[in-house]
């Protein structure tokens, strides 16, 4: 599902890798400090969850994810020329329901910026 862009713009992109593979994706970029996107999903079993973000840039960013439900998680990653997943960190979340997580970059080279999806996968302990 696409995010909600708040002072950024999303947008879709295409390009060819090795051997003609295309690549194609919608991507969000043109980041500011007052930027943010926010998707919107459903949790059916409450618990911790771990939130990672697609992304592609150039410099260290801190890459900041806040819940509706006012948990955080940030983390400081380096960026790379290609897109790749990072975790940022662990959410937990108390209602089963539909919930939000917004992504900003308080700090950090924005130059480049670009966010293509977020992954949220239960954490299970066993």
């Amino acid at each position: 599902k696409f995010s909600k862009p708040d002072n950024c713009t999303m947008v879709y992109k295409s390009w060819m890798e090795k051997f003609g593979e295309w690549k194609r994706m919608h991507q969000i970029g043109d980041w500011t400090d007052k930027s943010s996107a926010t998707w919107e999903f459903e949790i059916k079993t409450p618990g911790r969850y771990l939130i990672e973000l697609t992304c592609t840039g150039s410099g260290p960013r801190i890459w900041k994810v806040k819940s509706d439900e006012g948990k955080v998680a940030q983390n400081r990653q380096n960026a790379s020329a290609i897109y790749h997943t990072q975790p940022i960190g662990w959410i937990t979340f108390e209602k089963v329901g539909k919930h939000t997580l917004t992504v900003s970059i308080p700090e950090g080279d924005r130059t480049n910026t670009s966010l293509s999806s977020i992954k949220i996968s239960p954490v299970n302990f066993y």
